[in-house]
């Protein structure tokens, strides 16, 4: 389904005449695309029997430049609830039979920023999550990050200067900013971080300070996969194997799913 500023897909098994478990695809970037063409991450499970909701949301590319102009400065707003608006669409479609009390979201980098945002918004919605890389407080990424510029303007349009602080009013912003670590406390949902230990992108310290979070307040589940040669994409094929794998069992567990 397409709007002028965002969209999204379903996909799944061709055999909807039983109901599936439903998983919610957030790509990263933020300023990049899921298309509907070979993706690995969609094949791999839509085999393992999952419908899948694959979701475009405002500030992807391939909409207007408007839309893509529209998320610095809302990012964890517009973005999120565009993800939660095309998940009830796949839920409620008559077409696709989703499970709607087996719903898990699987993301990497801005895509877990927007995984841990909608567990945390939504608690009662998802009953697993899992994230690689995730930006999980912005505030305390910028001082370590290699694209602290980013982090700026995607929260506040603001100018980065590398030679000194930048201007109050952007700082302001930032500092009101909720990140996805804000919301922790509501959060009851099972989550599994994966973190590349070489990663200066989103350093593992995101990683590792939700984590600890979710580990103190005591409501949720929690594991964490640490791949000490491995950056941001956890691309090596040790890293891609056991993401894929350990999120699946992450989502058999709490999804309450037979492993294939």
């Amino acid at each position: 389904t397409e709007f002028p500023d965002w969209g999204y897909y379903f996909i799944g098994p061709k055999d909807q005449s039983y109901k599936h478990p439903c998983l919610l695809f957030v790509h990263g970037g933020p300023h990049v695309l899921s298309v509907n063409y070979f993706d690995k991450v969609v094949v791999f499970f839509v085999q393992m029997d999952f419908n899948m909701v694959v979701v475009n949301y405002r500030g992807s590319l391939g909409y207007t430049n408007e839309s893509l102009q529209s998320l610095p400065g809302n990012v964890g707003s517009s973005d999120v609830e565009d993800c939660f608006s095309a998940l009830q669409q796949g839920l409620s479609c008559r077409e696709w039979n989703c499970d709607t009390s087996r719903v898990a979201v699987l993301g990497g980098s801005h895509g877990g920023f927007l995984s841990l945002h909608l567990i945390g918004q939504y608690p009662d919605t998802f009953k697993a999550c899992s994230v690689r890389n995730p930006v999980t407080n912005i505030g305390s990424m910028m001082a370590q990050s290699d694209i602290p510029d980013w982090a700026l303007f995607e929260c506040t349009t603001g100018v980065f200067q590398f030679d000194q602080l930048s201007d109050r009013i952007s700082m302001t912003k930032l500092g009101k900013m909720s990140p996805p670590i804000s919301h922790v406390r509501k959060v009851n949902t099972p989550t599994q971080i994966h973190l590349g230990v070489k990663d200066k992108r989103v350093p593992p310290s995101q990683g590792r300070e939700y984590h600890r979070a979710l580990k103190g307040i005591g409501k949720a589940e929690t594991v964490l996969f640490e791949y000490p040669e491995d950056c941001h994409p956890l691309s090596s094929p040790k890293a891609t194997a056991s993401v894929f794998l350990e999120s699946y069992q992450w989502f058999c567990k709490h999804l309450d799913i037979n492993p294939l």
